[in-house]
């Protein structure tokens, strides 16, 4: 959104953000920016901050204008590769090994909110991918142009970004849970996700009953909360916006133990 904005990310200690967080900038890039001659200085901006003054914060008259526009430039290229749906979309693809044209099933449960950044994002990447077809379930009704703007005012950040993507056509009337089950071994990948902290048992009951005992589910882990971070032992790959220490699969009576497949995949 800031380099959509027409400007750069002023990132406070850049350099000691650990190597598996934003994975897809240049953080090297990044810390360049702060050494733009004329821009205020880490020290100066923290000052700002903790006395609320960070509107008085301003260039001096040594700001290297034409440097600026140089470094700009550089994002530019990367934010187009790896920033936008179409990146994501390539990227993902790419991860989960998938060639050629590949259906997908995507599901997700809804807790606490609706929205969710790497969820929906990810969601809109492969529907507007052109080597995918797929489905999704339940309906995503906010990710529809046509939901309405009162709903999409409730959502958080009243829907900026993550929602209205998608034309009604693509959406409009989504398969019945019993349609996709006849055929849920005819899908090249299927994706799960929750974006809440209980994780798998925030999935429809019906897709937990289809998924579970399974080993083979991209499972997608949005939450940016240090809580539980639970994989479940149907997942071989998982996508995780927060990383931090390893977390055991959930164990249950009908699931069946972690595949070496799996282990290797989510330490990779």
């Amino acid at each position: 959104e800031i380099l959509s904005a027409g400007t750069l990310p002023y990132f406070l200690e850049i350099e000691d953000c650990p190597k598996d967080t934003l994975i897809s900038w240049p953080k090297d890039l990044l810390a360049e920016i702060k050494r733009i001659p004329g821009m205020p200085s880490e020290q100066v901006v923290k000052e700002k901050m903790e006395t609320d003054q960070l509107d008085s914060l301003e260039v001096n008259a040594n700001f290297d204008t034409e440097r600026y526009w140089q470094i700009h430039s550089k994002f530019m290229e990367i934010f187009h590769r790896n920033l936008t749906t179409r990146g994501l979309g390539d990227y993902f693809q790419k991860a989960a090994e998938l060639t050629g044209k590949s259906r997908i099933l995507f599901c997700f449960g809804i807790e606490r909110s609706i929205v969710d950044y790497q969820r929906d994002l990810l969601m809109v990447a492969l529907a507007e991918s052109a080597e995918i077809d797929l489905t999704v379930y339940p309906n995503p009704f906010w990710q529809l142009k046509s939901c309405h703007r009162q709903i999409l005012n409730t959502l958080y950040g009243r829907g900026f970004t993550s929602t209205a993507n998608l034309s009604d056509s693509d959406f409009y009337s989504p398969p019945q849970w019993e349609t996709i089950l006849e055929k849920i071994d005819t899908y090249d990948a299927i994706v799960a996700c929750s974006s809440s902290n209980k994780g798998f048992s925030a999935l429809p009951v019906e897709v937990q009953s289809a998924l579970r005992g399974r080993e083979d589910i991209i499972w997608i882990d949005g939450m940016d909360i240090r809580e539980n971070h639970e994989v479940p032992t149907c997942a071989r790959l998982v996508f995780r916006r927060e990383m931090g220490g390893f977390v055991e699969p959930v164990k249950d009576s009908e699931s069946k133990p972690e595949s070496n497949f799996f282990r290797k995949l989510f330490h990779r």
